[in-house]
């Protein structure tokens, strides 16, 4: 998503997101292998490259605000300030900051439940599955004041209790960072492990923002996606049909547009943006033989 004058920052739009059943996100995630409920999240802002996130919570229906809380939390007296909390430790530090725990029956869904019942079911014929849904959602936006970029998952269907994600792992799942007279946001989704093992967004970030002056960016994303990413010895103890990923980058230079751009290599990749004062959403689709696909939006 990108901010204009209809629409809220990367976090608001995050955090509306997780009240819908309809994305694997707070209410409706995906379950574990043992049918609960755990969700995560992760906020960044350019100011001070603040970073909070949680993981493996089941009682917080909206992770992405205390994420954010974490990121600008000064009450530690010295201490290290956490960047990421996890399970009952981040729900004991949420409520007593006063955000407001549910019951984890509360955010599985009748439909959640079907499809896991679903899940488990070809998991015990096949013993394994080669269709995993890895959504997660994510948002990014750039004002005068900050950049910022936020994601929210429920993880893989079937996973591991206790399983962290990409959006709990600084620089994985998100960056946000003004350099000069550009400034960056980057949000991904895709198989937690291995945006973990490239240390996906802060790592294209870095390439984005580097870029020589007759280098397109579409060009950049591309060279990482494949050298970098599907192409990295890092990824040796990743099944090749698990090395999926797409994403949203918003740059800007000084001056200039802010250019949103769409990257994937997934069949489709569902975005919304602004152009204006009008929202405008889209399904990307992969082409037939393609290894990734870039695309490129502007928005005054």
């Amino acid at each position: 998503m990108v901010r204009c004058r209809t629409l809220a920052p990367a976090f608001d739009v995050t955090e509306f997101l997780e009240d819908n059943a309809l994305f694997n996100c707070g209410y409706g995630s995906n379950p574990t292998m043992s049918g609960t409920v755990e969700c995560e999240a992760g906020f960044m802002s350019s100011e001070g490259f603040r970073f909070g996130a949680v993981g493996a919570v089941t009682r917080l229906q909206n992770p992405c605000q205390v994420a954010k809380a974490i990121a600008y939390a000064d009450d530690y007296k010295g201490l290290v300030r956490p960047m990421a909390l996890v399970g009952v430790g981040a729900e004991q530090w949420a409520e007593e900051r006063g955000f407001p725990l549910v019951d984890p029956e509360a955010m599985i869904t009748n439909k959640t439940t079907e499809v896991w019942k679903k899940a488990r079911a070809a998991l015990d014929v096949l013993e394994s599955l080669e269709d995993f849904k890895m959504d997660t959602v994510g948002a990014v936006s750039i004002t005068e004041d900050a950049v910022e970029a936020c994601t929210s998952s429920g993880g893989i269907m079937l996973k591991t209790p206790g399983r962290l994600g990409h959006c709990t792992a600084f620089g994985s799942g998100m960056w946000a960072e003004r350099r000069g007279d550009r400034s960056i946001a980057v949000s991904v989704s895709g198989c937690g492990e291995a945006l973990s093992r490239a240390n996906f967004s802060r790592s294209l970030a870095v390439r984005l923002l580097e870029r020589g002056g007759d280098e397109l960016p579409s060009t950049v994303i591309t060279s990482f996606f494949e050298c970098d990413f599907l192409g990295s010895s890092f990824m040796s103890t990743i099944a090749s049909n698990r090395m999926y990923a797409g994403g949203l980058v918003m740059l800007q230079e000084e001056g200039s547009a802010y250019e949103l751009i769409i990257f994937h290599n997934t069949p489709v990749f569902p975005f919304a943006y602004c152009r204006g004062s009008a929202v405008r959403k889209g399904l990307s689709q992969l082409p037939v033989g393609h290894s990734i696909l870039v695309e490129s939006y502007t928005s005054k």
